[in-house]
């Protein structure tokens, strides 16, 4: 009897433990979806604008293809990417007149980019390394490549994508992005 009391008080003891990890994790999970990081922050003038992952998945996605040519004359891709479209985060905030923007990656090298840069108004190149035309493509902040959202080169990356899967300067193209910022250009 000694030993059938023992089973129930070690069992007990075990379900106890149970609903106890099962309750912590719970909270830490929920803590954690709560408060989100931020991975991007939108700068223009004194303001900030911090966006989580999820932030930017709930504005209008947009889908394309799109690779670049290195200074080298290889070329990478083109990559099914999806993201936001650069115009569309810049719309959120009311910079007027003429402006460009500093993207800055986590290693802190940056890259400006002009309004023509930003409206997609760049040169397309074939296959064979040849130019072939300015523009037609969109500017976007990639958080998927290939169907994937860790990648390389990301979690944020600038890409110009169309739907015929365009190739552009490398020059264009910045990985690891983590800040926007919004410059009036003087």
């Amino acid at each position: 009897m000694v030993k059938g009391s023992m089973d129930k008080i070690v069992a007990g003891i075990l379900i106890a433990v149970i609903v106890i990890a099962i309750g912590v994790f719970a909270y830490y999970s929920l803590s954690k979806n709560e408060k989100e990081s931020a991975i991007l922050i939108v700068s223009y003038e004194n303001e900030k604008y911090s966006y989580s992952i999820s932030d930017l998945k709930n504005l209008d996605d947009f889908s394309g293809s799109g690779g670049y040519i290195t200074s080298h004359g290889f070329i990478r891709g083109p990559e099914n990417y999806t993201g936001v479209r650069i115009t569309e985060l810049l719309g959120k905030i009311d910079a007027t007149g003429d402006y460009k923007l500093e993207v800055i990656a986590k290693d802190n090298y940056s890259v400006n980019y002009t309004i023509d840069e930003i409206e997609g108004n760049v040169t397309v190149y074939d296959i064979s390394r040849n130019e072939t035309v300015t523009g037609g493509v969109t500017m976007i902040l990639a958080y998927v490549e290939n169907g994937n959202y860790n990648f390389d080169d990301g979690p944020l990356r600038i890409a110009y994508v169309n739907d015929q899967g365009a190739i552009t300067s490398s020059k264009l193209w910045a990985k690891w992005v983590v800040e926007l910022k919004i410059i009036d250009d003087e």
